[in-house]
């Protein structure tokens, strides 16, 4: 029978070893488990991501106004919203979904702007010409109080609008 090759002084053989969490060490190892994460040191902390309360809109529901304005979302502490929507009866035209924005939530709302690659602002706003249920991220809002409008061309229904803020 061969001889086993010998290893250099200097390597370290690892081994296969489950930590249990406890700090102490395994039987039959001088491996000590490892103590259980804590989520303050995550680099991606599911835990501090801010998500706000979901807000269902009690205006749009099955709505065939021709303009319509939701009542305020408080955006404190959150930099984008997610706004769902549901539309249908929608033919020829299209809806025009929009992002106003005011510091104070009884102050005169305005067009809530996003800065372009190039520099340019431009408003927060979606082009809906086909029945069905849509998802819109509008990011970094500078508004405290942020509210959707909804204009419609010629024909079509909005039946439902969510937000969820979020950071």
């Amino acid at each position: 029978m061969a001889a086993p090759t010998p290893r250099h002084p200097d390597t370290y053989q690892a081994s296969m070893s489950v930590f249990p969490g406890d700090g102490k060490p395994m039987p039959n190892t001088n491996v000590v488990g490892y103590p259980p994460a804590d989520s303050n040191l995550d680099s991606m902390n599911v835990n501090k991501m801010g998500k706000g309360d979901m807000k269902t809109s009690a205006i749009f529901v099955n709505s065939t106004a021709a303009t319509l304005t939701d009542d305020p979302v408080n955006m404190c502490n959150h930099k984008h919203v997610a706004v769902e929507i549901t539309v249908d009866q929608i033919a020829a035209g299209n809806i025009l979904l929009e992002l106003i924005g005011c510091a104070t939530v009884n102050g005169t709302y305005g067009n809530e702007m996003r800065m372009k690659d190039d520099g340019a602002f431009v408003p927060q706003r979606a082009t809906i010409n086909a029945n069905g249920s849509y998802v819109f991220t509008f990011r970094d809002l500078g508004s405290r109080w942020i509210k959707a409008r909804t204009t419609r061309t010629t024909d079509g229904r909005v039946v439902s609008v969510r937000y969820t803020p979020f950071n």
